[in-house]
């Protein structure tokens, strides 16, 4: 879809890591950043009464490798 976006000159688009709604895997989780941090912009987010899902929030290894994902964007 952001490709797609993209190709019609949106070129602002990107992804809420986690999804929406419900509670992603740490496996999901990190792939989730892994490409998201390709993308133009990407945000976490979540609806109201979601589990929270800030990077640190995570277990060690989830954290790390989240935080691996983001320094190679930067």
């Amino acid at each position: 879809m952001l490709l797609s976006m993209s190709s019609a000159g949106i070129s602002m688009s990107g992804a809420d890591v986690g999804g929406f709604h419900g509670a992603p895997t740490d496996e999901l989780h990190v792939r989730w950043y892994q490409i998201a941090v390709f993308q133009s912009f990407y945000r976490g987010h979540s609806s109201q009464g979601s589990i929270r899902r800030e990077p640190w929030l995570f277990k060690k290894q989830t954290c790390e490798a989240i935080l691996h994902a983001i320094k190679l964007r930067y």
